[in-house]
């Protein structure tokens, strides 16, 4: 195949899934007199907004990197305490600069909840709530989901979704204190009063009534405001240092990681010295981020500013007075 029959190849194959995205994501739900307002959005979105400053970077010292869990809590004596291991261990075995920094930010909501559990979770969400000697039958049976826990045992199953939907418990100072004795010296926490985002989200449905009826679409609002959390934590250690940090890991607080490296990637970006790169995971489910998943992130300081200010932009976007800026509104949609 000549060089300029597999560029075509190529071409078409991206057309092929820009199609079938936006039939995915329903862009038919945009009338088409309103594509070229959107196109034109896309276009001049470097324009409407600019990139945020950032301090200057310094050479020849060695590189840091943010560890920052955000959103909401769920039986953080459990997951915590793996995830930290997670950390520690891939730190550990990822040949990093010499010096490399390292340091964990939470950025939380000042309650907990559990997970509400459903068939096809795995059953590492919910097995800590189990007497061991049933998670000790499930892994005998090879039980690889709550559905197949729920078939073998169905009474159990319904008692773990009660405890599921219990009472959610209070995230406050005390609780904090011991987070940080916990993660190690250093780290920075954030808890955030979860009642007033849903006052500013309601105020978003004022503008765009759309909002009211898409649950999913305001919990993004949520996650972005808990990454603006992670961002002011990062610009307090690095005012605390007088420079910037390099790469930041973005991650929920109840991600269980079963293998693979994290920051094995976050060694790549140091080695390229790469501005304005994000790696995360694909999410086919996640078509509000147009695929993009939000369980793992990882990226350039740089990078990470446009995720940080968010929240920013998108309260300025539902504004009542966002002008020209309104278009945005249904672009948040795909």
């Amino acid at each position: 195949m000549c060089i300029r029959d597999r560029w075509q190849g190529n071409a078409r194959v991206q057309v092929h899934e820009l199609r079938s995205r936006a039939a995915t994501i329903g862009m038919d739900r945009f009338g088409i007199g309103e594509w070229p307002d959107l196109l034109e959005a896309r276009a001049r979105l470097a324009a409407d907004f600019p990139p945020v400053p950032l301090p200057p970077r310094k050479t020849g010292r060695a590189p840091r990197i943010a560890i920052g869990l955000f959103g909401q809590l769920r039986d953080p004596d459990f997951t915590l305490p793996q995830v930290k291991s997670y950390f520690l261990d891939d730190l550990a075995a990822t040949e990093l600069p010499s010096g490399t920094e390292c340091r964990f930010l939470l950025a939380t909501w000042n309650r907990q909840a559990r997970k509400q559990l459903e068939p096809g979770y795995p059953i590492g969400e919910f097995i800590s709530l189990l007497p061991p000697e049933i998670g000790h039958i499930a892994g005998h049976l090879n039980l690889r989901t709550s559905g197949d826990f729920a078939h073998a045992f169905p009474a159990i199953f319904d008692e773990l979704l009660r405890r599921s939907a219990q009472a959610q418990n209070e995230i406050g100072a005390e609780w904090a204190e011991k987070a940080r004795t916990f993660f190690g010296e250093g780290t920075l926490i954030e808890i955030a009063d979860e009642a007033l985002v849903d006052r500013d989200i309601t105020g978003f449905a004022e503008v765009d009534p759309t909002l009211r009826a898409n649950s999913a679409l305001r919990n993004q609002f949520k996650m972005y405001y808990r990454i603006a959390g992670i961002g002011r934590l990062v610009e307090t250690w690095e005012s605390q240092a007088g420079f910037p940090a390099d790469i930041i890991v973005l991650a929920r607080p109840d991600m269980l990681f079963e293998h693979g490296s994290v920051m094995r990637y976050a060694g790549q970006l140091l080695a390229a010295g790469a501005e304005n790169t994000i790696i995360c995971d694909w999410n086919p489910g996640a078509m509000l981020n147009e695929g993009l998943g939000d369980n793992i992130i990882i990226g350039s300081r740089r990078a990470m500013a446009t995720l940080f200010a968010g929240y920013a932009r998108l309260s300025t976007v539902f504004h009542p007075d966002a002008g020209e800026l309104a278009v945005y509104r249904s672009r948040i949609w795909g």
